[in-house]
């Protein structure tokens, strides 16, 4: 699967873990805000949009433009762990901080988008298999192709990260 493909599919995810609800908003210019750190829509939070271009630059489909985390120079490397981020934010999500490392747990699944309490990493396997650590689940949910949930790895303690391995495709987490 070629690097747009991943980016299409991983954007196709976002949005149906978004439940549907990517929606377009008003956006201001980088230099008026004098940074880039921060999404650009204007308002107290992130569009859920402004998340989708970041995981769409994490996966090389999108440069990083001022509505995506870079340094000011534009030379530090986001990811879509960074997407994740905006996302907490986008949706209001207790806690949420852009530069947090511990996540806004959700009381129940039912709490959050695609029933995912904490999600904190994502990673996709060469099959198309989007995989995302959910530490308050202490679980990894699997996603195929389409973006449907196929699945959850349970049992794992509290999953912070997760990787599938370029040469093996096996997944691993931590």
């Amino acid at each position: 699967m070629s690097k747009a493909s991943y980016g299409k599919l991983a954007a196709t995810i976002l949005a149906v873990v978004l439940g549907g609800t990517l929606a377009s908003a008003t956006r201001v210019s980088a230099a008026s805000q004098a940074m880039c750190s921060q999404p650009v829509t204007a308002g107290p939070r992130p569009a859920a949009t402004d998340c989708l271009h970041i995981l769409r630059a994490a996966v090389e489909l999108d440069t990083c433009t001022p509505a995506c985390l870079c340094a000011p120079t534009g030379t530090l490397p986001i990811t879509a762990s960074d997407a994740l981020a905006c996302l907490r934010l986008a949706v209001g999500a207790a806690g949420a901080q852009a530069d947090c490392p511990c996540p806004a747990y959700a009381d129940t699944a039912s709490d959050t988008f695609g029933g995912l309490r904490s999600p904190s990493r994502l990673a996709l396997a060469p099959s198309g298999r989007l995989y995302v650590a959910d530490a308050a689940a202490g679980a990894v949910a699997i996603f195929d192709e389409s973006g449907v949930r196929t699945g959850t790895l349970a049992g794992l303690g509290r999953p912070v990260a997760v990787a599938v391995l370029e040469v093996s495709g096996d997944l691993t987490y931590a």
